[in-house]
């Protein structure tokens, strides 16, 4: 039986220096996870508490958008960006990402049988 917990992280997208000879700017991309919860109410609270501490508190909001972002909020289940929020020097992109826990053999056997179900969907229509 499966069971789902929440994932809070926070990506962040940036460039630095060239390493070493390279004429290249190095790109980062780097993730860090907030926490892992049990519902989905506890990972909006994290992700909020998280997003005030690090970010607004460091950074203005986008003076054309205006307002906070929030998870929980209708459009923001489970991201937030900077396209519109706030005025960071680096891009950047809070998810909530749902976990199923489960069986891996339970779910190879269901990918299995989703194969044989959509063949047989597919050749049914074809023959339409």
């Amino acid at each position: 039986m499966a069971r789902f917990m929440y994932l809070v992280d926070l990506e962040l997208r940036y460039n630095d220096k060239p390493k070493g000879d390279n004429d290249y700017p190095n790109y980062i991309n780097k993730t860090i996870t907030v926490g892992i919860y049990d519902t989905y109410e506890e990972a909006v609270k994290a992700g909020n508490a998280m997003l005030e501490a690090e970010l607004e508190s460091r950074f203005p909001l986008n003076k054309n958008w205006n307002r906070k972002q929030r998870f929980g909020e209708m459009y923001n289940m489970s991201l937030i960006s900077d396209l519109s929020y706030l005025t960071t020097p680096f891009s950047f992109f809070a998810h909530i990402k749902k976990l199923e826990i489960g069986s891996i053999s339970d779910a190879v056997e269901e990918a299995i049988n989703a194969r044989s179900r959509y063949k047989e969907w597919k050749n049914s229509n074809n023959e339409i």
